[in-house]
């Protein structure tokens, strides 16, 4: 439902688009509303591609071309702005949100009306591109992240995180304050999973992730897939690999450092409320 409210809205906000350039040319009253619904509809529209993306909805063709469920959640919202072809939402966001924010600054309908040329070529490009297009039947697992992003992102970190200890475990089996206490197979129709209970211990608590390592039979893919928690100020994020023949797995757990994304991130909401308050004050 989400990939076919964020088309609608992507034919709306082209058919405002549109609007804006003829408003700004014979309708010059209608040229700031239009300007403002473009932006407003593309808040929308944004919101739903990366949410389709972090909810990894492989029956939409650009998640499932893009994305796998082995991704981390930052990686798979980086694939639906850096995958092949993401630049072109990307532009129609920014050229609607900067069309808005002029038009509720004033700006002369000439300039209102340049912005909402280029908004209408681009839409055209994503009408023609279609990134909410489904795909039916949905596979059971996407393709992945191809991008060369992937490795410089890896490389920032985002989020970071330090690895702790990485070995073969058999079950019951313990090191450097990380267990493996079970590992439970399950069976699914056209996949087979192994779930297993990982145990942290941070400062004589403990914290249990479950890590899975899939198969898939249709189509043929196996990954796997981590599990993060948080326990006081830290966060881990634990990852199970398949059996090893000997009745071992290979275990690896990270502490994830997630606290300078989120300061970054209050840091930059707080600058941009405080633009858009001194901007409205100088109205």
């Amino acid at each position: 439902m989400i990939a076919e409210i964020a088309h609608g809205l992507l034919w709306l906000a082209s058919a405002c688009a549109v609007l804006q350039v003829y408003a700004a040319w014979r309708l010059p009253e209608l040229t700031v509303p239009t300007a403002l619904a473009v932006g407003w509809l593309w808040l929308w529209i944004f919101g739903g591609l990366a949410w389709l993306f972090w909810s990894l909805d492989f029956s939409v063709a650009a998640v499932a071309a893009n994305t796998q469920s082995a991704l981390p959640e930052s990686l798979r919202l980086a694939a639906a702005v850096l995958r092949p072809g993401g630049v072109w939402p990307v532009a129609a966001a920014l050229v609607a949100w900067v069309g808005a924010v002029l038009a509720w600054r004033g700006a002369a309908r000439s300039v209102l009306g340049v912005i909402g040329g280029v908004s209408v070529a681009l839409h055209a490009v994503l009408l023609i591109a279609a990134p909410f297009t489904r795909l039916d039947p949905a596979p059971v697992e996407g393709a992945g992240f191809a991008s060369v992003w992937r490795d410089r992102l890896a490389t920032l970190g985002l989020p970071a995180a330090a690895p702790v200890v990485a070995m073969p475990f058999a079950v019951g089996a313990r090191a450097d304050g990380v267990a493996l206490d079970t590992v439970n197979p399950v069976g699914g129709q056209d996949s087979t999973a192994i779930v297993g209970d990982v145990r942290v211990t941070i400062d004589g608590a403990d914290l249990v992730l479950h890590p899975e390592w899939r198969e898939t039979i249709l189509p043929r893919h196996a990954s796997g897939v981590p599990d993060t928690g948080c326990s006081g100020l830290g966060c881990w994020r634990a990852t199970i690999g398949p059996p090893m023949g000997d009745a071992r797995f290979m275990v690896s757990v990270a502490r994830v450092t997630v606290w300078p994304f989120l300061a970054a991130a209050v840091a930059l909401g707080a600058l941009l409320g405080w633009a858009g308050l001194r901007a409205r004050g100088r109205r």
